[in-house]
């Protein structure tokens, strides 16, 4: 039988929800106060943007999407050049907006625990992975490109 693991949106949606609950349930600060709590829709515009585009270079260079897949290209055009995981940032940069939107000190504590889960869970075994498959080209790229931004 095979194992059903946990994929990324769903740590995204759990922290989401989590930030939420911290908001207005054990609201510590408002430390963002309106109109300036409204600089997070450009953060979380700017993070669908970013996660919008590596499906399609994926799906253009004919490899998977799925963490847990083996893939079949390098992908280091687009957004690739800026960042090692776009789709993880999207997912941090829409959070950070989340955050700011509420204003409220105790959303941000859900951040740091996402980059995280997810740097741990997953970015460090894709590596692996990405370093196994195409060696030396992956190194180099590693090397100019950031994990994050």
């Amino acid at each position: 039988m095979k194992q059903r693991r946990i994929i990324p949106p769903v740590y995204f949606l759990i922290s989401l929800l989590l930030m939420f609950l911290l908001h207005y349930l054990f609201p510590i600060a408002d430390i963002i106060p309106r109109p300036y709590n409204y600089s997070g829709i450009v953060f979380i515009i700017v993070g669908i943007i970013f996660g919008a585009t590596p499906p399609r270079l994926f799906i253009k260079a004919k490899t998977t999407l799925h963490p847990f897949e083996e893939p079949e290209q390098l992908v280091t055009e687009g957004v690739y050049r800026y960042s090692r995981n776009p789709m993880y940032l999207a997912l941090a940069l829409v959070l950070i907006g989340t955050s700011l939107l509420q204003g409220c000190l105790s959303s941000f504590f859900i951040i740091p625990f996402f980059v995280w889960t997810i740097t741990n869970r997953f970015i460090i075994n894709e590596e692996k992975k990405l370093e196994r498959r195409f060696g030396g080209d992956y190194l180099r790229y590693k090397q100019k490109v950031r994990r994050w931004i």
